[in-house]
């Protein structure tokens, strides 16, 4: 029983929120490719397991305060936008931290994992690589994106065609060496 303005996963987290088990594991389920996916090509794809369950642990802990105002979808990738920020911000720290102990060897190549699309992607700064996987990817609606984003639908679009233009770039300059 749908009711007017509410989908079926915002009804599911609501009804989750307050105790149904089987709503949770249902929501959870229905969510876990997005989610899986917004951590592989945001966070290190190494590690987009650990950061999706790290996501869900933050859902749980968040779940009571969930109320419903936007959609259950939008909220949830924009825990998981914030586990991969925060994921990141920690790596960064590791790594000039470490910088001066290890140095990898450039000779053994990109970290296992890494598919040529990630690599691609990561050359995207921060904010377009984020607004082109929520919508390019993971094929939200720019509304939506702008919302796990928290920014206006124009900043949306602007960043999307700018990531576009970077890739196509990337691409040429490619094509150009080979």
């Amino acid at each position: 029983m749908h009711t007017e303005g509410v989908n079926e996963l915002d009804e599911l987290a609501l009804a989750a929120r307050d105790g149904n088990r089987f709503a949770l594991d249902s929501f959870t389920r229905k969510m876990l490719p997005a989610v899986q996916s917004l951590c592989r090509h945001l966070g290190d794809p190494d590690t987009a397991d650990d950061l999706v369950q790290e996501t869900y642990a933050r859902m749980m802990r968040s779940l009571p305060n969930f109320r419903g105002d936007g959609s259950a979808r939008s909220w949830l990738l924009c825990i998981a936008r914030n586990t991969c920020a925060d994921a990141t911000r920690v790596r960064k720290r590791r790594r000039a931290r470490d910088a001066f102990v290890e140095v990898p060897d450039a000779a053994d190549g990109p970290p296992a994992g890494w598919t040529e699309v990630t690599s691609v992607l990561q050359s995207l700064s921060l904010e377009r690589r984020q607004a082109f996987v929520l919508t390019q990817i993971l094929d939200l609606p720019y509304q939506d994106a702008a919302e796990i984003l928290d920014c206006p639908i124009g900043t949306i679009r602007s960043r999307v065609a700018r990531a576009r233009e970077d890739l196509l770039a990337t691409e040429l300059r490619s094509y150009r060496t080979a």
